[in-house]
């Protein structure tokens, strides 16, 4: 590891700041969660649902639930 005390991130010290370990955890959490909310809602769709909306056109591209991602 670099100790290069001018580059934070590389020294180690910019993970060992528990506010910085705190905000990562629950951004991380809360990314996790909303992709399993996602992922939880796109599965009741049976029918095609609109993957593209443009301004000009509307929706111009309809496909399955699962090609969303």
């Amino acid at each position: 590891m670099n100790t290069n005390p001018l580059n934070p991130i590389l020294s180690g010290f910019y993970y060992r700041d528990s506010l910085i370990r705190i905000n990562f955890l629950f951004s991380f959490l809360a990314n996790l969660g909303l992709w399993l909310i996602l992922i939880g809602q796109a599965k009741n769709f049976d029918e095609l649902i609109s993957l593209h909306y443009n301004i000009y056109f509307g929706i111009d591209l309809l496909g399955y639930w699962y090609q969303i991602f």
